[in-house]
């Protein structure tokens, strides 16, 4: 039986421009709460409902510094993560939704070694992160 998997290789970040060199992408994680719904005839276990709103996260990435990094003074624009195909074809996915820069990272020069710099990115909810 084939193993189907997906490297992160070739997958790209974009928000209002592309972000090129890329070393890694953190992934999106989505949560809600459980709210407690316990009552005094509750017996043996809390009760527990889950919450109306979602907590759309951020995404952390990290790559080459060539110069710049995003803004993080700037409104909240698109941002477009394209997810490589899996080893069993298809087409790349795309993860989007609005998002504003939370953290800028500028790069540490260390001699002999290639300057990183780091940006995070939170979803702002008003379009919430979707697959396609």
């Amino acid at each position: 039986m084939a193993i189907n998997y997906a490297t992160g290789n070739a997958a790209t970040v974009s928000f209002g421009g592309a972000i090129g060199n890329l070393i890694s992408i953190s992934s999106a994680v989505l949560e809600r709460e459980a709210v407690e719904a316990s009552t005094l005839g509750s017996a043996d276990f809390m009760e527990k409902i889950p919450s109306g709103v979602i907590e759309p996260g951020e995404v952390e990435i990290e790559f080459y510094y060539s110069g710049s990094v995003p803004s993080i003074t700037g409104d909240a624009a698109t941002l477009s993560i394209s997810i490589p195909p899996t080893t069993s074809g298809g087409s790349a996915q795309t993860l989007a939704g609005t998002a504003f820069c939370t953290a800028a990272g500028y790069p540490e020069a260390v001699r002999d070694e290639i300057m990183t710099a780091t940006a995070t990115f939170t979803w702002d909810g008003d379009t919430p992160p979707a697959l396609s």
